[in-house]
């Protein structure tokens, strides 16, 4: 369908509806949000203007829809060249124009109109409204270039500075160098004259067509659509939604649930009561090179050299202590750098007086730093300066402090190797491997508009850096011998004499790909390429003489013999010098790079599980950190402690010396002392070196410890004790600077504060539902939120069997064993692999009480077979599947219809694309694809090693999982929550006169190591959308799709939810009376545009649906739940933790003091964690019609964790959205497999719309597949 078919189909449908009632995926409402015409990077051609009687007004959000109407349907009122290229247009949602003038030309021109009226000048930062443009581009008719949404013309965010000037010769953003003085002058822009409210007048909209005609036609079809011509609308911005407000009565203020407090990381901001006036500058750093400039965009690279430059340009610049710098591109100073200059430049120069950058300064805007902001915009400010505030001293290069801290972001890390003994409790820095270490630090992050006020959220992070000055001989002997500590002489000596294996060379490229490597006979830097064939004894050059030599040979005779000469060699990276030859330097000479390089890269699964296993760390110990690196006198607590006894010790020797001394006892007599006390004492004296007392342990306090009297015993003079030391208790302070200093000169300078101590909450432990089982009912009395099987329940009978219509689903089994392609060691097949635990499976599913084929009294599997990608086509593997297939549908009896169910043994980890060089893509993906959409075949993947070790166990953890796995697939229902029971807001939910329709709505975006090959649909996100189609709420379907990588908006709601609309209705044969939406995966900014979109397309799906079903007219609830956060909760009392290492219980609901004043907002946690510090989930009840109770949503959320099949505890999420998370996965392996597929059979599918038809599921297979 073209384009123009598509927008007039769109019409066709929409015609009658007033454009505020279109969905929002059929209405342009212009630029999207947030475009800013001066970043967007494309260069347009100036359109020809329209005479000076054109109508020049503002339009509404239809004009934009009214225009791309007209050209995208090739009127007659059109250009003959534009009629020719209609078929080949472009959506008018794929991007802005590529062919108009652009926004910078625009300017400049009303400028040198304006200059020439000698309009007086304005200030740089009331800066004018650009005109909205309509201009032609290639291939379409019309585009637009206006306003982005919620504009302002004084907002300096808008507004890009680029060089006016330019050499002949240089592209468009080529910087030109400045004339040799320290700073110019440059021109301040001219506006036109100022209205009658002292602002200058800003030009109206002008609206450029092809001909009068096309106006004409525009203003006739503005006319039918909204009943307003375009003349006389101006242009709508986008109405401010108002969200849900929060309830007059809290749970906590309730008899509801068991009520707590709870200790959290948030810590009380106090701002200065007075204004502060500060002037905003845009920062542009550009490093000088070779040949070119470069315009910084890294921090890393922009900070040294702007603190350089404000080092040697003191008479320019305000004391550092008054200026606040992002370390990007935005300067807050408390006074003006230069009273009549709107834009200096200051050089920037290297120890030997050389250029090497210079730092352009744009003044923008006078803001002001106040404790009451009036708007959003100014609370965001407020926000961004305390951050700056509170961590200048640490960023700032022109202190000592910086060199013992590394920002990034709100985050401070702790710079490996700057730390003394006995700083914090435990190392702040921890070996993960592959020459990468993990630093802890502190996340500070203000929250405005906050219950309690301005509070700071404080929490400790960890993250990856790359091991500084790490010898990459070192690295070779950690991947052949697996040990970082110093080799002994017999591993230096094998590495001498043999060389490296393939696999080892492997792994050190991957290792050392892209990373800086440094010389160490010589201050050189360089970028790794790749490892030499040959090592360096075998590897020859010619040498200036023309002799023939070998590396070895020749760093042998300039007196530098290499030590291991079979070891490969470096070679750089990056394009060879003209007439040159690469330089190569041996490996035994090299180390990694000085600098801190913070590590981005993907962690492989052992390097993950060690990572994990450092940086998880419980509550107790997490909340003990966080207070350390809050107030620092924390720090010393377990010290003082220590010092405890030892001053005991001390002034005991000291009587006992005195004593002695009185008495006239001889050293021999004191001496003999020593050998009353116990043996061991001397050997653990020796081993500890000084008296130490562990937290919490009891002190005795009658006498001296052993390690006093041996002190006592062992001196000759008395007792070798230092009075003087022993009569004081002061601890020895620490040279490590304070994280947070309320007395550094920042905090005071701009009267910032911040409490030490910790905020606590009211806190309510929320009711349990009870599970119904087919044979048993759980309740957790205890809110441990886990329901394992135990020994005294081996088995728990599902609640209702799978079926078909009117029969009962029969598995019937088959085994598919699939091979590593890329390791032809691997040789399990399904001749030698046992069926025993295949069968151990099959029978404890038949004992949950889903039938299975059984044969002689036991499971009969019916086919098996081996595939390898290396050997056999996908043909072969198809084939096999349709065989197996077509014999299971003869399976049908009265009551019973066999179903295929596929056992996939994986004897690798097939998931995924490891790198773009992966010769055959993962088996995994072609077999979801072929037996969950092509097909039609249950299945179910294990890997062999964990296939080995099922057992009969009824505690095996792993053949339960899988139980339950299977049995949803099928469509059985394994329990469900208690309709009428205890739970009154459950019952209420589950109403079968009021039905619920609940959602599940998440995208999933690749990772880091999925971005990189950008050829494969694992490089795409994948929205989903699961709800459930039976009134009890245990049942799930999902409905997936393809769009674009980092899109946070699903594509082509209306579609998705008419479909689970549908679903519900066709199972349940009813229709509801509800429908509630979890969100999950959007910012808070996103908050509004989200909402709206999503909202307009659930109302557009219910009118269209309205005509077959009259009384679809369902409430609607929309509730946001965002996981991206540091907030934490820590246990007071014992007998409010659960688990083995003492989180809050499953329940725990927190709605005081942290949540928000704007939204209707509350914590939960869930789940009950077993490893490391328990998570809330921060949910917003953004949009609720039903209204139902204050408590309503808060005890379902925590009711609907209960309800996830594949485990038997709790979950962190709803089970709605944990199911879009995991559906969201499962779609993008069956779209990478379909397009594998089709590129076999030499169809290119690398479509979205495409590869989203080929995720949906089969129809002959009905039941929670994406599990």
């Amino acid at each position: 369908m073209s384009r123009g078919e598509r927008i007039r189909d769109d019409f066709s449908e929409t015609s009658s509806l007033h454009p505020d009632e279109m969905p929002a995926s059929r209405r342009r409402d212009g630029p999207p949000s947030g475009y800013d015409p001066r970043s967007s990077g494309h260069h347009h051609r100036r359109p020809s203007r329209g005479s000076d009687d054109e109508t020049r007004s503002h339009r509404s959000a239809s004009d934009y829809e009214v225009l791309s109407y007209l050209s995208s349907r090739g009127s007659r009122q059109t250009s003959p060249r534009a009629a020719r290229q209609s078929d080949s247009r472009e959506s008018f949602d794929s991007g802005w124009s590529r062919g108009a003038s652009s926004y910078d030309d625009d300017v400049s021109m009303r400028r040198r109109e304006s200059r020439q009226d000698e309009a007086p000048r304005q200030r740089r930062y009331d800066y004018p409204e650009p005109e909205l443009q309509c201009s032609r581009r290639r291939g379409s008719g019309f585009a637009f270039h206006g306003p982005p949404g919620g504009y302002d013309p004084k907002s300096y965010r808008h507004h890009k500075y680029e060089p006016r000037s330019r050499p002949a010769g240089r592209g468009r953003g080529a910087y030109r160098r400045p004339r040799e003085d320290e700073s110019r002058q440059c021109r301040s822009p001219v506006f036109e004259e100022d209205d009658d409210d002292g602002r200058p007048r800003v030009p109206a909209p002008r609206l450029f067509a092809r001909s009068q005609s096309d106006r004409k036609a525009a203003d006739d079809l503005g006319k039918q659509m909204s009943g307003c011509s375009l003349e006389s609308k101006k242009y709508a911005p986008i109405e401010k939604i108002e969200f849900c407000e929060r309830p007059e009565k809290m749970i906590q203020d309730t008899t509801l649930g068991k009520k707590t407090v709870v200790q959290t990381n948030y810590i009380r901001v106090h701002t200065s009561s007075e204004l502060i006036l500060l002037y905003v500058y845009n920062v542009t750093v550009t490093k000088f090179g070779k040949r070119h400039e470069k315009v910084l965009k890294k921090r890393q690279e922009i900070v040294p050299i702007f603190w350089k430059c404000v080092e040697q340009n003191r008479g320019v610049f305000p004391q550092y202590q008054d200026m606040l710098f992002n370390d990007n591109n935005m300067l807050w100073t408390k006074s003006r750098i230069r009273a009549d200059d709107y834009e200096t430049q200051h050089f920037v120069y290297d120890n030997d007086g050389r250029k090497i950058g210079v730092v352009t300064l744009m003044f923008v805007s006078v803001s002001n730093y106040t404790a009451n902001p009036q708007n959003a915009e100014e609370a965001h400010q407020m926000v961004q300066l305390i951050d700056l505030i509170v961590t200048a001293r640490n960023r700032c290069r022109l202190t000592n402090d910086s060199s013992y801290f590394y920002t990034h972001g709100k985050n401070t890390f702790i710079v490996s190797g700057n730390l003394g003994e006995n700083e914090f409790s435990m190392p702040m820095s921890f070996y993960v491997g592959d020459s990468i270490e993990g630093w802890r630090g502190m996340h500070f992050a203000v929250k405005p508009c906050l219950r309690g006020g301005i509070l700071a959220n404080i929490d400790l992070i960890s993250s990856t850096f790359c091991v500084s000055q790490y010898p990459i001989l070192q690295l070779i002997i950690e991947q052949a011998f697996g040990k970082r500590e110093a080799a002994d002489p017999e591993i230096m000596a094998k590495l001498s004499q043999y060389g490296m294996s393939s696999k080892n060379r492997k792994n050190v490229t991957r290792i050392l790909g892209g990373r800086k490597l440094r010389l160490t006979y010589r201050n050189k830097s360089f970028k790794f390429g790749k490892l030499t064939d040959e090592p360096a004894s075998l590897l020859f050059f010619v040498a200036d003489d023309n002799r023939r030599i070998s590396i070895a040979d020749y760093f042998e005779s300039i007196g530098m013999k290499l030590r291991y000469p079979n070891l490969p060699c470096v070679v750089p990276s990056g394009p060879c010098k003209k007439n040159r030859v690469k330089p190569i330097y041996p490996m035994e000479f090299l180390t990694t790079s000085s600098a801190i390089e913070k590590f981005s890269g993907p962690l492989t699964e052992k390097l993950a599980a060690s990572y994990i296993k450092h940086s998880v760390l419980p509550p107790q110990k997490r909340l003990t950190l966080i207070q350390e690196m809050t107030n620092k006198e924390c720090t010393f607590e377990k010290m003082r402690t220590r010092e405890t006894q030892a001053t005991r010790d001390r002034k005991v020797v000291m009587e006992i010396n005195k004593k002695m001394l009185a008495d006239g006892q001889t050293g021999e007599e004191v001496a003999g002392m020593d050998s009353e006390g116990p043996s061991l004492d001397n050997q653990e004296s020796s081993s500890k070196g000084t008296t130490e007392i562990n937290e919490g342990s009891p002190v005795d306090i009658s006498g001296p410890s052993t390690s006093a009297k041996k002190s006592c015993g062992n001196s000759d003079n008395d007792m070798g004790v230092d009075e003087s030391a022993a009569t004081s208790d002061e601890i020895p302070t620490s040279d490590f600077p304070k994280f947070l200093d309320n007395d550094d000169i920042w905090m005071t300078n701009f009267a910032t504060g911040v409490e030490k101590s910790f905020l606590t909450a009211k806190a309510t432990i929320l009711p349990v539902p009870s599970l119904i089982f087919g044979n048993s009912r759980f309740y957790d009395a205890s809110h441990r939120g886990d329901w394992s099987i135990g020994r005294e329940h081996p088995c728990r009978r599902i609640k209702m069997v799978a079926t078909k219509g009117t029969k009962t689903k029969v598995i019937v089994p088959a085994i598919l064993v699939v091979q590593n392609p890329n390791d032809p060691t691997c040789q399990v097949d399904d001749g030698n692999l046992t069926r025993h635990q295949a069968k151990m499976l099959l029978n404890r599913l038949n004992d949950h009480g889903q039938p299975v084929y059984y044969a002689n009294g036991e499971p009969n599997i019916i086919c098996a077979t081996t595939f390898n990608q290396s050997s056999q086509q996908i043909i072969h593997l198809q084939e096999f599947l349709y065989f197996f297939r077509e014999k299971v549908a003869e399976m049908v009896t009265d009551d019973k219809i066999g179903v295929p169910f596929l056992l996939c043994i994986y004897a690798y980890k097939g998931k995924n694309y490891n790198s773009q060089r992966d010769q055959f893509p993962p088996d995994y993906a072609i077999i979801k694809s072929l037996c969950d959409c092509e097909i039609g075949i249950y299945n179910q993947g294990i890997l062999y090693e964990t296939y080995r070790t099922l057992d009969d166990d009824s505690q095996n953890g792993t053949i339960n999982n899988l139980v339950r796995k299977m049995l949803a697939k099928v469509g059985a229902v394994q329990y469900v929550l208690e309709h009428g029971g205890n739970h009154k807001n459950w019952t209420r939910l589950t109403d079968p006169s009021s039905p619920t329709l609940v959602m599940g709505i998440d995208v999933c975006h690749p990772s880091a190591e999925d971005r990189q090959n950008n050829q494969s649909l694992d490089s795409l996100s994948v929205a989903s959308i699961v709800s459930n189609i039976d009134v009890e709420i245990s049942q799930f379907r999902d409905s997936s799709r393809v769009q674009n990588p980092g899109d946070e908006m699903v594509v082509d709601m209306v579609h998705e939810m008419k479909m689970r609309i549908l679903d519900f209705i066709k199972h349940s044969n009813t229709l509801m009376a509800h429908i509630v939406i979890y969100r999950d995966g959007v910012a808070e900014s996103m908050f509004e545009k989200i909402f709206a979109e999503e909202k307009e397309a659930l109302d557009a799906a219910i009118r269209q649906l309205r005509p077959f079903h009259k009384d679809l007219n369902p409430t609607i609830t929309y509730i946001m739940a965002t996981k991206r956060h540091h907030t934490r909760f820590f246990a007071i009392k014992e007998e409010d933790t659960a688990g083995p290492v003492g989180n809050v219980k499953p329940g725990t609901l927190v709605e005081d003091v942290i949540t928000s004043s704007r939204y209707f907002d509350f914590f939960l946690t869930s789940q009950l964690g077993n490893l490391g510090t328990s998570k809330p989930v921060h949910y917003y009840v953004l949009y609720d019609d039903w209204k139902p109770s204050y408590a309503f949503w808060q005890t379902i959320t925590h009711a609907l964790s209960y309800n996830y099949a594949s485990c038997p505890n709790t979950i962190s999420l709803p089970a709605p959205l944990m199911y879009a998370h995991v559906a969201a996965k499962k779609a993008k392996s069956r779209a990478v497999g379909s397009r594998v597929i089709q590129r076999r059979n030499k169809v290119d599918s690398f479509n979205i719309r495409l590869s989203s038809l080929k995720m949906e599921t089969n129809e002959d297979i009905d039941g929670m597949i994406f599990l």
